[in-house]
């Protein structure tokens, strides 16, 4: 976006629904850019931060990483949605034991003292 003398210069790609992309060039021309022109740009929505779980090397245990410190208690659910397993902790991180849990898909969910939830999914071989 440019001004130069009275006419306001926006420019853009832009992806048309056949998928080619379009340069445009596009001229504001007449009246007071500062007063009768708003351009309404907004900072993209935060995404909260994750909850990150991975293997930790031992079979059937997993480090997880919590968004921030504190109390947090976790769930860890089967696909048929039954609690396999329950965690707390004070920290940002612990280790999660599921080596006697079958192998599958688990989800494993996050909630802190504030209600604030977090959830991941965990493939267990």
């Amino acid at each position: 976006m440019a001004v130069w003398h009275d006419s306001l210069y926006v420019c853009g790609r832009i992806l048309t629904v056949d998928d080619d992309t379009v340069h445009q060039v596009a001229q504001w021309i007449g009246g007071d850019a500062v007063e009768n022109c708003t351009v309404g740009i907004s900072e993209p929505p935060q995404r909260p931060a994750a909850l990150q779980v991975m293997p930790n090397g031992v079979q059937g245990q997993w480090s997880v990483h919590l968004p921030s410190e504190g109390a947090w208690h976790l769930v860890a659910y089967n696909m048929a949605g039954q609690t396999v397993g329950t965690w707390q902790t004070n920290g940002q991180s612990l280790t999660m034991d599921l080596a006697s849990k079958s192998s599958g898909l688990y989800l494993l969910r996050a909630t802190n003292a504030t209600g604030q939830q977090r959830t991941a999914k965990l493939i267990h071989h």
